[in-house]
């Protein structure tokens, strides 16, 4: 790691970028870690900057944030130096939240705004939740709606030790996303591309096509095969998707 910025990681700082690709995590994981196989998979046009909140990775001994507001309070003051050139957001579930109010946030506070804003498996931000308020179950009801969802490897969630390493993190990210509400304003001005798991027992093709409602630029739905956690049970595949679509997208500044 080269740069001393705690919430914008650069693995593999480019000179001759073309674009940085910030992107953003799941509930309870670290960006670093999802992320990796961006890093060494993606175009290399494309400087990956995984952006890694408080409480996981190197930054374990930080205080959790559990106000979506000021996580990307917090992301949009960290991100300044690096808006020198073209930039997209990529946000995974609880990711593409933060990428949506991110996208809002950078636009008004730099007069910069991201040139695509790459989302997948969560419902448009307006949309109602469905489902038990996780972040308030119990522990032996959290833990088993998240077997339920299988976005933990059952080795893990056999390990006690680990489990109650991660487990806060989980429940504070749940938190973070069931505390947010929407707020009406003018649509976004940035083409939107959705990904989704066809599996998906949880985000339809219905739920994901209401991103649309948010911009007023161009809208895309892609469909992955696999469950919610496609960007890591089917990474190979998603890279390589991922890859042809941002050399596509940004053809013109290559």
């Amino acid at each position: 790691m080269v740069n001393n910025n705690k919430w914008i990681i650069r693995p593999n700082p480019k000179k001759n970028a073309k674009l940085r690709l910030f992107c953003f995590p799941y509930a309870g994981s670290s960006s670093v870690v999802t992320y990796r196989h961006f890093v060494e998979s993606l175009p290399a046009f494309v400087e990956v900057c995984p952006v890694e909140l408080p409480g996981r990775g190197a930054r374990m001994s930080e205080n959790l944030i559990n106000d979506l507001e000021h996580v990307v309070e917090q992301i949009s003051n960290s991100m300044k130096e690096y808006l020198d050139i073209p930039f997209a957001f990529f946000g995974h579930s609880m990711g593409a939240l933060i990428s949506y109010e991110l996208s809002h946030k950078v636009s008004n506070k730099y007069m910069k705004k991201p040139q695509k804003l790459y989302v997948s498996a969560h419902k448009a931000p307006f949309s109602e939740k469905n489902g038990p308020i996780m972040h308030k179950l119990n522990s032996n009801e959290f833990t088993a709606e998240l077997r339920k969802m299988e976005g933990i490897p059952k080795e893990m969630m056999e390990h006690k030790e680990l489990m109650e390493l991660m487990l806060p993190i989980i429940r504070n990210d749940y938190a973070v996303c069931e505390t947010y509400r929407f707020k009406e304003r003018e649509v976004l001005d940035i083409p939107i591309t959705i990904f989704g798991g066809s599996e998906d027992k949880d985000i339809s093709e219905d739920d994901l096509l209401e991103w649309e409602n948010l911009t007023n630029s161009n809208f895309r739905k892609v469909m992955i095969k696999g469950d919610h956690f496609f960007i890591i049970k089917e990474k190979k595949h998603f890279t390589k998707l991922l890859s042809e679509i941002l050399s596509n997208d940004f053809s013109h500044i290559l």
